[in-house]
Protein backbone atom coordinates (compact mmCIF):
# COMPACT_ATOMS: atom_id res chain seq x y z
CA UNK A 1 0.00 0.00 0.00
CA UNK A 2 1.17 3.58 -0.85
CA UNK A 3 0.33 6.69 0.53
CA UNK A 4 1.17 10.01 -0.05
CA UNK A 5 1.56 13.08 1.60
CA UNK A 6 0.94 16.79 0.12
CA UNK A 7 0.11 19.80 0.44
CA UNK A 8 1.24 23.18 0.21
CA UNK A 9 4.59 23.51 0.88
CA UNK A 10 5.60 25.13 4.57
CA UNK A 11 2.91 23.41 5.97
CA UNK A 12 4.18 20.64 8.05
CA UNK A 13 4.05 17.95 5.63
CA UNK A 14 7.52 16.61 5.92
CA UNK A 15 7.27 17.11 9.89
CA UNK A 16 3.61 14.72 9.95
CA UNK A 17 6.00 12.44 7.95
CA UNK A 18 8.95 11.90 10.46
CA UNK A 19 6.35 11.51 13.18
CA UNK A 20 5.18 8.28 10.95
CA UNK A 21 8.50 6.95 10.75
CA UNK A 22 8.58 7.13 14.44
CA UNK A 23 5.44 4.71 14.48
CA UNK A 24 7.28 2.60 12.54
CA UNK A 25 6.18 3.51 8.52
CA UNK A 26 8.10 3.17 5.68
CA UNK A 27 8.73 6.73 4.12
CA UNK A 28 9.97 8.10 1.07
CA UNK A 29 11.76 11.30 1.55
CA UNK A 30 10.74 14.58 -0.32
CA UNK A 31 13.02 14.84 -3.93
CA UNK A 32 11.98 18.37 -3.94
CA UNK A 33 15.01 19.59 -1.35
CA UNK A 34 16.69 17.29 -2.26
CA UNK A 35 17.43 18.37 -5.74
CA UNK A 36 17.94 22.12 -4.54
CA UNK A 37 20.64 20.88 -2.11
CA UNK A 38 22.09 19.06 -4.53
CA UNK A 39 22.14 22.11 -7.48
CA UNK A 40 23.21 24.69 -4.27
CA UNK A 41 26.21 22.02 -3.66
CA UNK A 42 27.09 22.59 -7.19
CA UNK A 43 27.00 26.18 -7.01
CA UNK A 44 23.16 26.78 -8.79
CA UNK A 45 21.49 28.93 -6.16
CA UNK A 46 18.29 29.11 -7.41
CA UNK A 47 17.62 25.92 -9.49
CA UNK A 48 13.23 26.56 -9.68
CA UNK A 49 14.32 29.49 -12.11
CA UNK A 50 14.55 26.95 -15.12
CA UNK A 51 10.92 25.25 -14.09
CA UNK A 52 11.32 22.62 -16.62
CA UNK A 53 14.39 21.27 -15.93
CA UNK A 54 13.67 21.83 -12.12
CA UNK A 55 10.50 19.62 -11.75
CA UNK A 56 12.03 17.20 -14.61
CA UNK A 57 14.92 16.59 -11.87
CA UNK A 58 12.61 16.42 -9.19
CA UNK A 59 10.48 14.05 -11.04
CA UNK A 60 12.95 11.51 -12.24
CA UNK A 61 14.17 11.64 -8.22
CA UNK A 62 10.81 10.95 -7.33
CA UNK A 63 10.54 7.69 -9.43
CA UNK A 64 13.72 6.46 -8.77
CA UNK A 65 12.84 6.45 -4.74
CA UNK A 66 9.63 5.33 -5.45
CA UNK A 67 10.81 2.06 -7.30
CA UNK A 68 12.51 1.41 -5.10
CA UNK A 69 9.77 0.51 -2.30
CA UNK A 70 9.65 -3.07 -1.02
CA UNK A 71 7.50 -2.55 2.49
CA UNK A 72 4.02 -3.48 2.43
CA UNK A 73 2.89 0.02 4.16
CA UNK A 74 4.52 2.78 2.71
CA UNK A 75 4.55 7.37 3.12
CA UNK A 76 5.62 9.03 0.52
CA UNK A 77 6.53 13.02 0.81
CA UNK A 78 4.67 14.60 -2.04
CA UNK A 79 3.35 12.52 -5.42
CA UNK A 80 4.74 11.95 -8.83
CA UNK A 81 2.19 14.42 -9.62
CA UNK A 82 2.63 17.47 -7.51
CA UNK A 83 4.39 18.89 -9.81
CA UNK A 84 1.83 19.95 -12.17
CA UNK A 85 0.82 23.19 -9.62
CA UNK A 86 3.77 24.47 -10.25
CA UNK A 87 3.62 24.52 -14.22
CA UNK A 88 0.54 25.99 -13.27
CA UNK A 89 1.58 28.63 -10.72
CA UNK A 90 3.96 29.17 -13.57
CA UNK A 91 1.34 29.62 -16.62
CA UNK A 92 3.55 27.21 -18.30
CA UNK A 93 3.09 23.56 -20.46
CA UNK A 94 3.92 20.86 -18.54
CA UNK A 95 6.75 18.88 -20.00
CA UNK A 96 7.06 16.15 -21.73
CA UNK A 97 8.56 14.00 -18.68
CA UNK A 98 5.59 15.30 -16.19
CA UNK A 99 3.24 15.06 -19.34
CA UNK A 100 4.25 11.35 -20.08
CA UNK A 101 3.72 10.92 -15.54
CA UNK A 102 0.66 12.10 -16.00
CA UNK A 103 -0.59 9.76 -18.69
CA UNK A 104 0.65 6.57 -16.83
CA UNK A 105 -1.14 7.66 -13.98
CA UNK A 106 -4.61 8.07 -16.01
CA UNK A 107 -4.06 4.49 -16.70
CA UNK A 108 -3.24 3.54 -13.20
CA UNK A 109 -3.88 4.96 -10.00
CA UNK A 110 -0.89 3.93 -7.95
CA UNK A 111 -1.15 5.60 -4.60
CA UNK A 112 -4.29 4.20 -2.23
CA UNK A 113 -4.89 7.42 -0.56
CA UNK A 114 -3.81 11.02 -0.93
CA UNK A 115 -3.32 12.52 2.40
CA UNK A 116 -3.77 16.55 2.20
CA UNK A 117 -1.98 18.43 4.78
CA UNK A 118 -4.15 21.40 5.82
CA UNK A 119 -2.44 24.89 6.55
CA UNK A 120 -3.35 26.20 10.02
CA UNK A 121 -2.15 29.57 9.49
CA UNK A 122 1.29 29.43 8.98
CA UNK A 123 3.49 28.54 6.29
CA UNK A 124 7.04 27.99 7.46
CA UNK A 125 10.06 29.43 5.00
CA UNK A 126 13.63 28.39 4.99
CA UNK A 127 16.39 28.18 2.01
CA UNK A 128 14.34 25.63 0.20
CA UNK A 129 11.12 26.87 0.58
CA UNK A 130 9.87 30.02 -0.42
CA UNK A 131 7.01 30.56 -0.96
CA UNK A 132 4.91 32.85 1.00
CA UNK A 133 0.98 31.57 2.81
CA UNK A 134 -0.79 33.02 -0.13
CA UNK A 135 1.15 30.75 -2.72
CA UNK A 136 1.47 27.90 -0.37
CA UNK A 137 -2.23 27.93 -0.26
CA UNK A 138 -2.83 28.76 -4.38
CA UNK A 139 -0.67 25.34 -4.42
CA UNK A 140 -2.49 23.47 -1.97
CA UNK A 141 -5.47 23.92 -4.06
CA UNK A 142 -3.67 22.71 -7.49
CA UNK A 143 -2.47 19.89 -5.98
CA UNK A 144 -5.62 18.69 -4.53
CA UNK A 145 -7.35 19.01 -8.11
CA UNK A 146 -4.61 17.25 -9.55
CA UNK A 147 -5.60 14.44 -7.53
CA UNK A 148 -9.15 14.74 -7.67
CA UNK A 149 -9.43 14.92 -11.15
CA UNK A 150 -7.65 11.86 -11.84
CA UNK A 151 -10.01 9.71 -9.09
CA UNK A 152 -7.78 9.53 -6.34
CA UNK A 153 -9.11 9.77 -2.48
CA UNK A 154 -8.29 12.91 -1.09
CA UNK A 155 -8.38 13.05 2.51
CA UNK A 156 -7.29 16.32 4.53
CA UNK A 157 -5.45 15.66 8.08
CA UNK A 158 -7.02 18.90 9.82
CA UNK A 159 -5.27 18.26 13.40
CA UNK A 160 -2.39 20.84 14.33
CA UNK A 161 0.15 18.83 15.53
CA UNK A 162 2.37 16.72 13.76
CA UNK A 163 1.81 13.44 16.11
CA UNK A 164 -1.66 13.74 16.16
CA UNK A 165 -1.47 14.32 12.76
CA UNK A 166 0.36 11.15 12.25
CA UNK A 167 -1.78 9.27 14.66
CA UNK A 168 -5.00 10.16 12.41
CA UNK A 169 -3.91 8.79 9.67
CA UNK A 170 -2.68 5.74 11.35
CA UNK A 171 -6.19 5.10 12.04
CA UNK A 172 -7.94 5.70 8.62
CA UNK A 173 -5.27 3.31 7.40
CA UNK A 174 -5.85 0.80 9.93
CA UNK A 175 -10.00 1.23 9.32
CA UNK A 176 -10.13 2.14 13.01
CA UNK A 177 -11.67 5.42 11.73
CA UNK A 178 -14.35 6.73 8.73
CA UNK A 179 -13.25 9.97 7.08
CA UNK A 180 -15.74 9.96 4.21
CA UNK A 181 -18.69 11.54 5.79
CA UNK A 182 -16.25 14.01 8.05
CA UNK A 183 -14.61 14.98 5.03
CA UNK A 184 -17.61 15.79 2.81
CA UNK A 185 -18.87 18.52 5.63
CA UNK A 186 -15.95 20.33 5.73
CA UNK A 187 -16.33 23.78 5.10
CA UNK A 188 -13.77 26.44 4.30
CA UNK A 189 -10.86 27.03 7.18
CA UNK A 190 -10.32 30.41 8.65
CA UNK A 191 -7.07 29.87 7.27
CA UNK A 192 -7.74 29.66 3.78
CA UNK A 193 -7.75 26.14 2.60
CA UNK A 194 -10.57 25.19 0.99
CA UNK A 195 -12.84 22.11 1.21
CA UNK A 196 -12.59 18.47 0.50
CA UNK A 197 -14.52 17.59 -2.98
CA UNK A 198 -16.15 14.64 -2.71
CA UNK A 199 -14.06 12.22 -5.20
CA UNK A 200 -17.53 10.18 -5.42
CA UNK A 201 -18.72 12.42 -8.05
CA UNK A 202 -15.80 13.89 -9.98
CA UNK A 203 -14.89 13.52 -13.96
CA UNK A 204 -13.64 10.71 -15.30
CA UNK A 205 -9.86 10.72 -15.20
CA UNK A 206 -10.17 10.81 -19.29
CA UNK A 207 -12.15 14.05 -18.92
CA UNK A 208 -9.71 16.26 -17.61
CA UNK A 209 -10.11 19.85 -16.34
CA UNK A 210 -7.84 21.47 -15.36
CA UNK A 211 -10.13 24.68 -14.96
CA UNK A 212 -12.13 23.37 -12.53
CA UNK A 213 -12.57 25.29 -9.31
CA UNK A 214 -13.18 22.59 -6.37
CA UNK A 215 -16.14 24.52 -5.73
CA UNK A 216 -18.09 23.14 -8.51
CA UNK A 217 -17.51 19.37 -7.29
Amino acid sequence: MKYILTGGPGFGKSSTLLALEMLGYDIVREAAEDVIKYNKANGIKAPWLETEKFQDDILELQLLRESKITGEITFIDRGSLDGIAYFEKEGLPLSEKVQGELERKKLNLEYDIVFLIESFGQCETNDVRREDLEEALYLEREIEKVYTNLGYKVVRIKERENIERAKKIERIIRGEESYIEEQNDVEENEYGSTPFMDWDNVPDSGDFDWSADPDDF
